[in-house]
């Protein structure tokens, strides 16, 4: 409540220097409720780990005062932390007490698609050409993003986080300069066998090379042999990563590099890779490369980033899916729905609308002028506070001031990212090698809608085929079990139903293909119902 306090009298002085005439415009230009009304709102909005410690009602922020300022909608949110999110939200579900609207929906059990069709949230294709035009506008401006924003039969069961540019991989497999030095190696791996070479020398120095993902699968060297991990296409085609050529041969790469010392022994059990990663215990894992480099340079030490590694130095390589599509459906707040009980729909619509136009957009990506940025010569540069204030976190801070991974029509990392603009040198390292000119996401599965009877068959085979599988890749690895039995393994994972999983994803993914902005509309999907 302290902390609360201090932000509106912050925010007084701040509004305090703005021109008043701009002030009024601005607030009217904005309201979705007439001057002098009130309206409030039910949301469902998980409390963030990285904010929980600081706030424990998300109208303690000051973006969601602001929010409030900005659109004259007063909100009760429920925010249960994190770890209790999947069943307070059953629990709502189960007492028929639904609030007004949802945030991360994903979390209802078969997706936000299967909500609408159970009866618990709205299908917003009706609302959104007249009450959120500016969404509607994005989603429509291509058919790309228009199949990832529509369900079946042009059904919308949720705004999505979209970006306005696609984001660089913020994954890297990561070296220190300081033991590449100590090898006498001046440029980083780029194929397998550049990565074989480097391994065999950290080995010689004491250095264990590896620490693979403790499951097994690492999806940067897996894509240097063509495949995905689970379900992808390729020219139309949905394949199982874990049956085909390739994962064989990167699964002989990985017990290869097991039984040389390669890979630490105790990659299935390991939990303080960083740690290790900083002392020189081990010479390279997969990490966040920003996070990697920012902790190297408190802790004294420089992080390098690496290329995707390929076979060949010219390979096109296929698998990457960073760049596969500009709607996200995986960020916590990022799915947005609403309620089918909701009393006032229309006012919820408007109210997820509002992040996509550009008063909200502004306040989801940066957060508040004169607060926590400032512009100067017509570009926003962060203050101090978005880096330091009352103690939060850095992480917390963009969740504080901003609508950090919300649904909003989102600027690019590299724009907005706090922890990336506090340093050029960060940025730089997340761009290093954007530019891959033999990269493309051709292998990328999008996300699709499946029917009921498909769901259920997809889930009731894969369940136990993924037990299986996962199962046999540590073994695999280890050398436990013989990769002679390859053979045998393939045709176990067929027998438990592989063919019928495939058969509805494939179905999926053909509907998912055949949608267009003009055949939806054709057939009438943006009808009043």
């Amino acid at each position: 409540m302290k902390r609360s306090c201090l932000y509106l009298m912050i925010l007084a002085l701040v509004l305090s220097c703005m021109p008043f005439g701009a002030m009024g415009e601005e607030a009217a230009s904005t309201r979705l409720v007439p001057e002098g009304e009130t309206a409030t709102l039910t949301v469902f909005r998980p409390m963030d780990a990285n904010l929980q410690d600081y706030v424990s009602d998300w109208n303690d922020t000051p973006y969601c005062q602001e929010l409030e300022r900005l659109t004259g909608v007063h909100v009760e949110y429920i925010s249960p932390t994190m770890s209790a999110a999947t069943e307070t939200l059953n629990m709502l579900l189960v007492s028929g007490e639904m609030p007004d609207i949802i945030m991360d929906s994903r979390l209802y059990a078969g997706g936000t698609y299967q909500g609408v069709l159970d009866g618990y949230f709205l299908d917003l294709a009706p609302y959104l050409e007249t009450y959120a035009p500016d969404y509607y506008k994005i989603i429509t401006s291509e058919d790309a993003i228009w199949r990832e924003a529509v369900d079946d039969s042009g059904v919308v069961s949720a705004f999505y986080r979209i970006f306005k540019t696609a984001n660089p991989s913020w994954m890297r497999l990561v070296l220190k300069k300081e033991l590449m030095d100590q090898l006498g190696e001046t440029e980083v791996p780029v194929t397998v066998d550049d990565w074989s070479n480097l391994f065999q020398k950290m080995l010689d120095a004491g250095v264990t090379p590896f620490m693979l993902n403790a499951t097994g699968y690492d999806e940067k060297f897996m894509g240097a042999y063509n495949i995905r991990q689970d379900f992808y296409q390729e020219d139309g085609q949905v394949k199982y990563g874990q049956v085909q050529q390739g994962f064989y041969d990167y699964l002989t790469l990985m017990h290869d590099w097991y039984a040389k010392g390669y890979i630490s022994k105790d990659f299935v059990s390991q939990s303080n890779v960083d740690t290790m990663f900083a002392l020189g215990e081990i010479g390279t894992y997969d990490k966040p490369i920003v996070a990697a480099y920012n902790f190297g340079v408190a802790e004294g030490y420089t992080v390098l980033s690496t290329p995707y590694p390929r076979l060949t130095e010219d390979q096109f390589l296929h698998w990457d899916s960073y760049k596969a599509t500009l709607v996200y459906k995986d960020f916590d707040y990022g799915v947005v729905s609403v309620a089918s009980t909701c009393q006032q729909p229309e006012l919820a619509v408007q109210w997820l609308n509002f992040l996509y136009t550009d008063a909200g957009m502004d306040l989801a990506n940066w957060g508040i002028e004169g607060l926590n940025y400032e512009i100067v010569d017509g570009q926003r540069q962060y203050l101090p506070a978005m880096w330091d204030y009352n103690g939060i976190s850095q992480e917390g801070l963009n969740y504080y001031f901003k609508a950090h991974n919300a649904a909003t029509y989102a600027d690019n990392d590299t724009v907005c990212h706090a922890n990336l603009l506090k340093s050029p040198e960060a940025t730089a390292i997340r761009l290093q090698y954007d530019d891959d000119p033999l990269l493309d996401s051709a292998l990328y599965l999008p996300n699709i809608s499946m029917t009921e009877e498909e769901s259920e068959t997809k889930t009731s085979i894969m369940n136990d085929i993924d037990t299986y599988v996962d199962e046999m890749v540590l073994k695999f690895i280890v050398g436990t079990e013989s990769l002679d039995q390859w053979d045998a393994y393939v045709s176990t994972v067929e027998s438990m139903g592989l063919e019928q999983a495939l058969c509805a994803v494939q179905s999926a993914y053909d509907r998912y293909m055949s949608v267009t902005i003009q055949e939806s509309n054709r057939h009438n999907a943006w009808r009043e119902r």
